[in-house]
């Protein structure tokens, strides 16, 4: 099977955090919004500082990574909910 590769941009240290695999861009976004509602979690305290990317593929059948330019896929704070005002 081939899985896309994801990492999370932290925009204030400007570093990719280590690498994980999902199947679909969907299956990446979800637990990334998980991770930015979480507010115990360094992307869940500063959602403004992180950024989800698409950055290749991987084949778990040969062990190869094909390396692709990093894809902006979502910002976290596009998961933070809105505060409305009273």
């Amino acid at each position: 099977m081939v899985l896309k590769v994801f990492s999370v941009f932290d925009s204030k240290l400007q570093v990719f955090n280590t690498p994980f695999f999902s199947r679909t861009v969907a299956d990446a976004t979800r637990s990334f919004s998980d991770l930015v509602r979480d507010g115990r979690t360094t992307v869940g305290q500063h959602p403004e500082d992180f950024f989800l990317y698409d950055i290749g593929l991987y084949s778990d059948e040969t062990g190869e990574i094909n390396g692709t330019a990093p894809n902006q896929v979502a910002a976290a704070t596009a998961f933070v909910p809105a505060i409305e005002d009273a």
